[in-house]
């Protein structure tokens, strides 16, 4: 069951990033990292069709995480892209070229291989204090960047805002996985449950940080960031405020390179992607 929620919930973020992508891309970057912008995009056809298939996706995700270890999770979120190529594509009328096919067999071969090194079998105690530190932590350095965006008015580098972005999405899929497994002890200790509060916090910070970087020019930075920095930070954070192992117990090498081999062809189609979304935007043709 959790392979089908995370399928589930990477074709939900899939099908939101594009209609959220188009209504950021409408609206003036003046709001950019202004709370201002939420208001716009809330007033905005794309971006409501884009949240329905987002609470399809965080539902599915939410659940995927109760049951199964973000080490597995969160590589299958990451497919997310390739099924928003070929969203982007069909809208657009532009053909997948070769590459992006190749690309797109290599990342669910390594994907589909980790998967089963890794296995869905593990154990996680959460570690409370360190989840703390390290959550609150991602917290001020959201907020440090919204505050900057002010002062600088609106002029944060965009590197800036999607690092700080994927490091917020990451954060916040341990601590669903954390709050999912409060729930075996109880609605009320899950309510009472101070990752909970945390979650609730960052979510509406991590939405305007990643609208904002939507609005922001080029997608080079944005689409292979996100991709690859919001599954690595989860990884990394998972190992840390969980004590989630990263690598399969056995075939640890072999584990590392299809991470690798995944990351790569994600990056490439990341790219393709970007350039795609430019050249369109540059008034230079749908077909490819």
């Amino acid at each position: 069951m959790v392979y089908v929620l995370s399928f589930v919930a990477a074709a939900g973020f899939a099908l939101a990033s594009v209609a959220q992508y188009r209504a950021s891309q409408s609206l003036s970057k003046d709001l950019n990292l202004r709370i201002s912008l939420i208001g716009k995009l809330l007033k905005n056809a794309d971006f409501l069709k884009g949240s329905l298939f987002d609470i399809i996706g965080v539902i599915a995700q939410f659940f995927a995480l109760a049951i199964g270890p973000i080490s597995i999770v969160q590589p299958i979120l990451a497919m997310g892209l390739a099924f928003a190529l070929g969203i982007e594509h069909k809208l657009a009328g532009r053909r997948f070229r070769l590459l992006d096919i190749i690309a797109s067999v290599i990342t669910t071969l390594s994907l589909a291989y980790f998967v089963v090194l890794r296995g869905t079998k593990v154990i996680d105690h959460v570690q409370f204090s360190t989840t703390l530190t390290v959550s609150i932590s991602v917290l001020v350095l959201d907020l440090s960047v919204v505050l900057l965006g002010k002062v600088r008015k609106n002029t944060v580098p965009q590197l800036i805002v999607v690092v700080a972005a994927a490091l917020s999405l990451g954060c916040g899929s341990v601590l669903e996985r954390e709050v999912g497994i409060s729930l075996h002890k109880g609605v009320l200790y899950t309510a009472l449950f101070a990752p909970t509060w945390v979650l609730i916090l960052l979510a509406p910070i991590s939405l305007l940080l990643v609208q904002s970087a939507f609005q922001l020019g080029s997608l080079k930075a944005v689409l292979p960031t996100l991709t690859v920095g919001e599954p690595t930070a989860a990884l990394l954070l998972g190992a840390s405020m969980l004590g989630e192992g990263v690598m399969p117990s056995k075939g640890v090498v072999q584990g590392i390179a299809a991470l690798i081999v995944m990351a790569v062809s994600l990056l490439y189609l990341a790219v393709s992607e970007s350039r795609f979304r430019e050249s369109v935007s540059r008034g230079e043709g749908t077909k490819g």
